[in-house]
């Protein structure tokens, strides 16, 4: 796919996990505005591990659980198309990590925008990360928004946002300009 410019489009889907907590819902203001300048799409994806057996009957709870994922994802894909972006939704029975990690090679997706809850120490041995995991297992670009930092909807949208690319002379972290060259490009940054 090529964009007006002539350039060739690297995002047409962004998914971004959701857990129904606000915290999680910190990454729509900056994934809406990156697929509204990228003509991109989201997909919203809520990962659900009711307690049962694999492949076996889902128990009224279980179905519960999965109905709320699913008007949850709907309610929030149906604010997003009210400000002009389109979200597709996913629920998924599996861990939050191998959802995402799923989906990722399920659908051809582009990239993911999460939260992170920036643990350290003892936190993060005993919870684990799925941040972390995400970001190990991910074959796309991952873009982390850190929990609790506030960014208000003027600051993404301003005229000339910028973006901070860490280097350390790697080849690895080299790997991410093109990624941060396109971004910028395309949102004007």
């Amino acid at each position: 796919l090529r964009t007006q410019m002539g350039e060739t489009q690297m995002y047409r889907t962004i998914l971004v996990p959701l857990d129904g907590s606000e915290l999680s819902k910190q990454a729509l203001p900056l994934a809406a505005s990156m697929a509204r300048a990228m003509n991109a799409k989201l997909l919203l994806l809520q990962a659900v591990h009711p307690l049962g057996l694999p492949n076996g009957p889902l128990n009224s709870h279980q179905i519960r659980t999965i109905n709320e994922a699913e008007a949850y994802l709907a309610r929030v894909s149906a604010e997003l198309l009210s400000d002009g972006v389109i979200a597709d939704t996913a629920v998924m029975d599996a861990s939050p990590a191998h959802a995402i990690l799923d989906e990722i090679k399920l659908r051809g997706i582009d990239m993911v925008v999460m939260t992170t809850h920036g643990r350290s120490g003892l936190g993060r041995w005993v919870y684990g990360s799925v941040a972390e995991a995400v970001l190990h297992g991910s074959p796309v670009p991952v873009l982390l928004v850190r929990c609790n930092t506030w960014l208000p909807e003027d600051v993404i949208q301003q005229t000339y946002p910028r973006f901070l690319v860490p280097l350390d002379g790697s080849e690895v972290a080299e790997a991410a300009i093109p990624h941060a060259v396109h971004i910028a490009r395309q949102m004007q940054a």
